[in-house]
């Protein structure tokens, strides 16, 4: 996590487009920063309030997700490749092609292999959920097995 909580908010601030000098118009925005700020919408004012005190639960978590969306995965790799951006498509890969967990964990163990050492990869599908978890995004799992396949005697055609 970044030590400094204030340049970390004011990186923040200013990846999103709030600050209005002509740089920050011009950078291209993190997809990844801005669904971090999506995810924490109405409690910025209470960052802001408490940027002199030790942070909150709340903003302990969303300077460390904030983190996970800005630093590279390895030292020199392709801008925009971050921690948040590799579980965020690991997990659109598990839910594209109902992935089991093993499998999963497999994947992940093999992105970490064919990265440099040192690289800030998930080591298992219970790490890239934690992550994500951590956005506090609702989801809603449907079973779609009892209307695909009725009972049989039941009254579905």
């Amino acid at each position: 996590m970044l030590n400094n909580n204030h340049e970390a908010f004011d990186d923040f601030i200013n990846a999103e487009g709030v600050g209005f000098d002509n740089e920050s118009l011009t950078e291209q925005i993190n997809p990844y920063v801005a669904m971090v700020s999506d995810a924490f919408v109405g409690n910025m004012e209470e960052f802001v309030e408490n940027m002199e005190e030790e942070p909150n639960a709340e903003a302990k978590k969303f300077f460390h997700i904030l983190d996970a969306a800005k630093n590279p995965i390895y030292d020199g790799c392709k801008d925009g490749l971050s921690q948040l951006s590799l579980a965020a498509r690991l997990m659109s890969l598990k839910t594209d092609y109902n992935l089991p967990q093993n499998c999963m964990d497999s994947i992940s163990h093999m992105v970490q292999d064919f990265l440099p050492q040192g690289n800030n990869s998930m080591n298992s599908y219970y790490d890239i959920k934690k992550l994500m978890r951590s956005l506090g995004l609702p989801y809603h799992k449907i079973d779609v097995c009892d209307s695909v396949h009725p009972e049989p005697g039941s009254n579905s055609q």
